[in-house]
């Protein structure tokens, strides 16, 4: 049976594929959803949004079970 995670957190654009990949294969997690590393409204020192979406982008090249969501701000939603 597979096992797809739909909602895996990247801490940040520090985060490499090969521990990424390491600590899903430890969870028994075959693959699933990354959202990327947290927007500057949520953490001041976060990349720009266009690290953050090469970043996740990049994370789940080469990968037929990992999928990218890209969030640009939360911002305007919380005023």
């Amino acid at each position: 049976m597979m096992l797809l995670d739909m909602h895996i957190h990247i801490k940040s654009t520090a985060t490499r594929k090969e521990t990424l990949v390491e600590k899903l294969r430890e969870a028994q997690v075959d693959g699933g959803v990354l959202l990327s590393a947290m927007p500057r409204s949520m953490d001041e020192g976060a990349a720009c949004w266009q690290e953050r979406l090469q970043h996740v982008t990049e994370l789940c090249r080469d990968s037929e079970l990992l999928f990218p969501f890209f969030s640009s701000t939360l911002q305007s939603r919380m005023r």
